[in-house]
């Protein structure tokens, strides 16, 4: 690493020893710069990911809005719907015991015998007329 060689005194030479030095704080300084060079880079980084890091915050403080806002409104939707089960339970049991429903066709004007066929296409349903819609029964399109 180094060449230092003592003179016959025991001392070394003034002129190796300001070379040594010399090549020391060469390498010191280039550390140092490169060190420093690193920090930056690495301060650079590190205000890109704070940066990151709030963008995913913000959209989670949205996706948890947003779920909450569904959660609602799926709680809203399935109280509505068993609101209107029960009233459309009572109102069946009401209609059953007054006038021996099973002689009479369904609310849909149709008997099992000559009822259409549905037939599942994998697609949404169309809307339909409204004339169309009064003939089947509104549970034929809660499940809609």
């Amino acid at each position: 690493m180094h060449n230092l060689k003592k003179n016959m005194l025991g001392s070394y030479n003034a002129g190796d020893v300001d070379k040594l030095l010399s090549k020391v704080r060469i390498d010191y300084e280039k550390c140092l710069k490169e060190q420093k060079e690193r920090i930056l880079k690495l301060r650079d980084e590190n205000k890109v990911m704070a940066e990151i890091v709030e963008q995913y915050k913000s959209n989670e403080r949205l996706l948890i809005g947003a779920m909450t806002r569904a959660e609602a409104t799926a709680q809203s939707i399935i109280g509505s719907a068993e609101k209107r089960r029960r009233k459309g339970s009572r109102a069946w049991k009401t209609r059953k015991s007054r006038s021996g429903w099973r002689s009479r066709r369904g609310a849909s004007g149709f008997t099992s015998s000559n009822a259409p066929a549905r037939r599942y296409t994998g697609q949404s349903p169309k809307p339909q007329a409204t004339m169309t819609i009064r003939r089947f029964p509104q549970a034929a399109y809660a499940r809609w």
